[in-house]
């Protein structure tokens, strides 16, 4: 049986663009302002996920918005 090893050329972390100064998973940062998942946040005016900006028409995740080119969401809301 011959064992060939072989060193990893991929990179080993992610994008600096993609890169927040904080993990927002961490239980000290899950409270942060800027995060959209913040329970304090929930009905934020500007928070795309406040149950009372389901129907603004400028909030990506409007169902009238599923099909719009110009949504951020567009590929996820791509139907099958």
């Amino acid at each position: 049986m011959l064992l060939v090893v072989i060193p990893p050329f991929a990179e080993q972390s992610v994008s600096a663009q993609y890169e927040r100064d904080y993990n927002i998973f961490t239980p000290a940062s899950q409270y942060a302002p800027d995060n959209p998942l913040n329970p304090a946040q929930a009905f934020a005016p500007d928070n795309p996920f406040n149950p009372a900006n389901r129907y603004n028409p400028d909030n990506p995740l409007n169902p009238a918005n599923r099909y719009s080119p110009n949504t951020p969401f567009a590929s996820l809301n791509r139907s099958r």
